[in-house]
This record gives C-alpha cells, sequence and structure tokens, in this order.
C-alpha cells in the first residue's frame, strides 16, 4: 500500500491474525498432549497402587479374616448370653413352645452368620489365589477406583445424597412457614389501614 498508516495497520492485523490461527491449529494438538500427560500419570499411580496391593495380599487376606472372626466372635456372645437370660426366664414361667420356637430362631440366625462368614473367606480365597494374573490386577484396579467413587453433584457446587435432600426440606419448609407470617402480618396491617371513616373497607364498597 501506498499510505504509512494502512501499511501499519495491515501488518498489525497480519500479526494478530497469524498468531490466533497458529493458536487455533495448535490448540487441539496441545490438548491431545495435555489429556495424553494426565492419563499416563494417572495410570501410573494406579499402577503403582496395584502393585502395592499385590504385594500385601497375604497381608489383606490375614485382616479379612481376622475381621470376619471378630464379628462372628461378638455375634456369638451376644447371642449366647440372650439365649441364657430367656432360659432362665422362661423356665420360671414354663413357656415351652415359645421358648422353643425362641432358640430356633437364634440357632437359624447363628447359622447364617456362621455360613456368612464361611462364604466370605472361601471367596475371598478362590478370588485371591485361584484367579489368574490379569485378572487379579483387573479386579484390584475395580477395588482401587472404589475407594474415591463418582459423586453426583448439582451444578458441581452440592453433593447429591440423601443429607442434602434433607437439608434442603427443611429450608423449604423453614422459608414456606416464614414467607405465611409475614404474609398474614400484611395482610392484617393491609386490612387496618384501609377502612375509611365509617368503618366499612374499601373492597365491600
Amino acid at each position: 500500500p501506498y499510505d504509512a498508516k494502512s501499511y501499519a495497520f495491515g501488518g498489525i492485523y497480519q500479526f494478530f491474525g497469524k498468531t490466533v490461527v497458529l493458536s487455533g491449529y495448535d490448540g487441539t494438538d496441545r490438548l491431545l498432549a495435555c489429556t495424553g500427560f494426565h492419563l499416563t500419570g494417572q495410570l501410573a499411580i494406579l499402577k503403582c497402587r496395584v502393585k502395592e496391593f499385590l504385594k500385601n495380599n497375604h497381608d489383606t487376606h490375614g485382616f479379612n479374616d481376622s475381621t470376619l472372626n471378630v464379628q462372628l466372635s461378638n455375634s456369638l456372645r451376644t447371642h449366647t448370653v440372650i439365649l441364657c437370660k430367656f432360659t432362665l426366664t422362661e423356665l420360671e414361667r414354663i413357656y415351652r413352645f415359645t421358648f422353643l420356637i425362641y432358640v430356633c430362631i437364634l440357632s437359624c440366625t447363628l447359622y447364617g452368620h456362621c455360613y456368612i462368614e464361611h462364604e466370605l473367606v472361601r471367596c475371598d480365597l478362590s478370588l485371591r489365589l485361584e484367579l489368574s494374573t490379569i485378572n487379579l490386577k483387573f479386579l484390584c484396579i475395580c477395588m482401587v477406583r472404589a475407594r474415591k467413587p463418582l459423586r453426583l453433584t448439582c451444578a458441581k457446587f452440592r453433593v447429591v445424597s440423601l443429607c442434602t435432600f434433607t437439608d434442603i426440606v427443611l429450608e423449604y419448609y423453614f422459608h414456606i412457614t416464614y414467607i405465611e407470617e409475614n404474609c398474614e402480618r400484611c395482610i392484617d396491617y393491609v386490612c387496618s389501614t384501609r377502612y375509611n371513616r365509617v368503618g366499612i373497607p374499601y373492597f365491600f364498597q
């Protein structure tokens, strides 16, 4: 161009235009690169956790076994005490049929506890010792991922759960009662101020 001002504005426009175009072309590649690095890092962390979990396989099995045994022993002690207590009371009252029904129910409950504990330990052993390494890694991935489960949020501001639901309902009822009280006060105030000299409201005239 022959004009210096037009030449300067044209150069500035081309500079910014090329910058925007280059940024647009590189933006997708940069996004893919950042996503790839992020996923690689997350998979590396997961791999380290799975390795630690596989190293502590026997310790985890022992912990599960001891935990189930403690729960079962507590249930057995509680049911034994209850059975002895009701045995004394029922022998004094001589309600034998009711007592036999109660003993059968307690026996079924104890058998259920023992059976559940046995099946859990057996499934734990079969999962940890009989599975192949690949399937065990997949199982460990699911278990490690379940440590931080996904949560349903409301616009990423609040976690949606039953506690949130009860809080919202309580706040809703509180606001409703507050609005009703204020509406009644406003209506009383308006009705008291809109009487004429005769004492008849305007809306009856």
